[in-house]
């Protein structure tokens, strides 16, 4: 998808992850486009529409660390073979913390923009504004 020609571009290729505490979607942005690359659920044994169960927020030690993990291994995934210059993540604090804990110090390093907010239902235009904003 392009974006709009008012919107800041991407001079670099960067990784936007969007992310609540169900769903991670990851975008590859550069220049003027930006593309859905993947996107992550809650592991199926976790999932709350399955199983009728209301789950608060990371009341489930074992869904959030296996869900974080895999977003873990797909951010170092990306990081290494996309020659990513930057890493956007949108996010709640929670998961931003536990996503930090469990990178690597070389792919931390292209963190560079964190918004502490669940943007997932938001267009990804208005995402991306925010992130320049």
């Amino acid at each position: 998808m392009n974006l709009p020609t008012d919107l800041q571009h991407f001079s670099a290729p960067t990784l936007l992850i969007v992310s609540d505490t169900q769903r991670a979607t990851f975008y590859l942005a550069h220049n003027e486009t930006i593309n859905v690359v993947e996107t992550i659920d809650v592991p199926a044994e976790f999932d709350i529409e399955r199983d009728s169960k209301f789950v608060s927020d990371f009341k489930d030690e074992p869904r959030e660390h296996r869900f974080v993990a895999r977003v873990a291994e797909m951010t170092s995934a990306f990081a290494h073979n996309k020659n990513i210059g930057h890493i956007f993540i949108a996010a709640p604090q929670e998961i931003i913390n536990l996503l930090e804990a469990k990178l690597g110090d070389d792919v931390r390093a292209f963190i560079s923009r964190r918004i502490v907010k669940d943007l997932v239902k938001e267009n990804v235009i208005d995402v991306v504004k925010r992130f320049f904003a």
